[in-house]
C-alpha cells in the first residue's frame, strides 16, 4: 500500500515538471522575442542604404526629353528615437560629384562626363554618441542618357553588318551635318545632338563619340 501511495506521489511529482516546462519555456522565448524588438527599435539607421540621382544641365533641360520622375535630390533621416546627428559626410573616388547639406539633403553637383556614365560615392552619417551610418550614392546624367538611346536610333537606322568601317564614318559624318548647323560659339560636342549646333571642334568629337 505505501509503496503504491509512494509511486502516486512520484507520478504526480513528474507531471507537475514536466507541465512547468513548456510555461517557463515559452515565458523565456516572449522575453527573447520582447528583448530583440526592443533592441531593433533602438538600433538607428538611414532611412534609404542606397539612392540614385540624375543630372541634367540647365542649358539642356529645354532640348531633351527625360524621365521627369528620376530623383534630383534626396533628404537622408535617421531612423530612431533620440539619435542625432553630429555631421554628414561624403566619401570615395567620385565624391566631389555630391553636396550634401547639414540637414543631410543630397544632390547632384555637375554633369557626369560621358565615359563616365555613372558617378558613385558613399553618405556617412556620423551620430553624436559615435555611430557611423552608410548608404550608397549613385548619379546618372540625363544627357547622357538621352545621346546613347539618339546613337542606338542612329545604329538601328543607317548601320548594318555588311558596311566597311569606312562607310559607317562617312555615314555618322553625314548624319552630323543633316541634324546640326555651324556655330561658332558652340564648342561642346554633346551641342551637336542637344541643341542641333556646334563648331568645327565639337563636330569632330561628336562624330569621335560616335564611332
Amino acid at each position: 500500500m505505501k509503496k503504491k501511495i509512494i509511486l502516486q506521489v512520484v507520478l504526480t511529482f513528474l507531471i507537475c515538471i514536466a507541465l512547468s516546462k513548456p510555461a517557463s519555456s515559452a515565458k523565456q522565448k516572449h522575453s527573447a522575442v520582447s528583448g530583440k524588438t526592443a533592441e531593433k527599435a533602438d538600433t538607428p539607421k538611414l532611412n534609404a542604404i542606397s539612392i540614385e540621382l540624375y543630372y541634367l544641365p540647365d542649358e539642356y533641360k529645354n532640348n531633351i526629353i527625360y524621365d521627369s520622375s528620376h530623383l534630383r535630390e534626396f533628404a537622408f533621416r535617421v531612423k530612431g528615437p533620440k539619435k542625432k546627428v553630429s555631421c554628414w559626410r561624403i566619401e570615395g573616388e567620385d565624391a566631389d560629384y555630391f553636396s550634401v547639406t547639414k540637414k543631410g539633403l543630397v544632390t547632384v553637383q555637375w554633369d557626369i562626363p560621358y565615359t563616365k556614365k555613372c558617378a558613385s560615392a558613399v553618405l556617412k552619417a556620423v551620430l553624436k554618441d559615435g555611430t557611423v551610418l552608410e548608404a550608397g550614392l549613385k548619379a546618372y546624367s540625363e544627357d547622357n542618357i538621352y545621346i546613347d538611346k539618339l546613337f542606338k536610333e542612329f545604329e538601328t537606322k543607317y548601320i548594318n553588318k555588311n558596311m566597311t568601317e569606312k562607310e559607317k564614318v562617312e555615314k555618322a559624318a553625314c548624319y552630323i551635318g543633316e541634324i546640326s548647323s555651324y556655330d561658332s560659339k558652340e564648342s561642346n560636342w554633346k551641342s551637336i545632338f542637344l541643341k542641333d549646333k556646334g563648331d568645327c571642334v565639337a563636330s569632330r568629337y561628336a562624330l569621335a563619340y560616335m564611332c
